[in-house]
Order: structure tokens, then sequence, then C-alpha cells
């Protein structure tokens, strides 16, 4: 996970300058910030939070590519909320040794950001095939 990029997008998105504009929208000190990119590795919750509350592509934050805002949906596209629903519960089975410590709430909120992911990367032409696939990597970057 390239830590150094994903926060610059982070603070950016937001219309921040600095790591403690990002703190502010996400309820922590500079210091959380500074230590997680001396890691190398993002907290997933952050994702989370700015993917629900700013609806910022997570796609977009861990990879820059695709759009930076997940557009608005009205209507609900079943078969793909089925699919990407079992890639990320068969993602969590996979993982469960790594004790993730994932709440029923925040596997919901994976479900919400990858579906409306998947949205726009099926109206670019992404194989529904491939969904079990994309989930796995990206949760694999983000969470491990």
């Amino acid at each position: 996970m390239d830590a150094d990029n994903i926060l610059d997008r982070m603070i950016g998105a937001i219309g921040g300058k600095t790591q403690g504009d990002l703190g502010k929208i996400l309820g922590i000190s500079q210091t959380s910030i500074s230590l997680a990119k001396r890691k190398g590795k993002v907290p997933p919750e952050w994702f989370l939070k700015l993917s629900t509350e700013k609806r910022l592509n997570p796609n977009w934050l861990l990879t820059g590519q695709g759009l930076m805002h997940i557009p608005e949906r009205i209507t609900v596209d079943a078969d793909l909320l089925k699919d990407v629903i079992m890639a990320v519960e068969s993602f969590l089975e996979l993982a469960k040794n790594h004790n993730l410590g994932m709440t029923q709430e925040i596997k919901v909120k994976w479900i919400v950001a990858f579906y409306e992911d998947f949205l726009e990367e099926k109206n670019a032409g992404i194989q529904r095939e491939n969904i079990e696939e994309e989930i796995h990597h990206k949760m694999g970057r983000i969470l491990i």
C-alpha cells in the first residue's frame, strides 16, 4: 500500500492542505496520521469514513483511478449487490485468521462502498465474473 499517495489523495479530496486538516475530518490526531504514514498502512476505518460521509470512492482513494466521488444512485442492481455481498463475505472468511475485528456495521459499509464502486465500473465495462477477484484484491490491499 502506498500510504503517502493515499494520504495525499485523502487530504486533497477533503479540500485540506495538511494532515491536521484530514485529522479533523476523521476525528483523529495529526500524530495518528503521521504514524500511519510512517508504518505505510492506512487504517480501513479512514477509507470507510471518507467513503460513507464524504462519498469518496474507495478505489480512487486506494489507486487514484476512477471517479473521486461516488455518484448518487436511485435504482438497485440486485444481482450485482448479491455478487458484492458474496465476495465481501468470502474475503472475510478467507481472512478470518487475520483477526480483522469486522463488525456487522463495518461489513455493511464495505458492501455499500464496493457496490457503488462496481456500479461505476460496470458502466465502464468491468466484467461481472471479476467482481470477487477485484474485491478480494482491493480488500486485501486495504485490510491486510
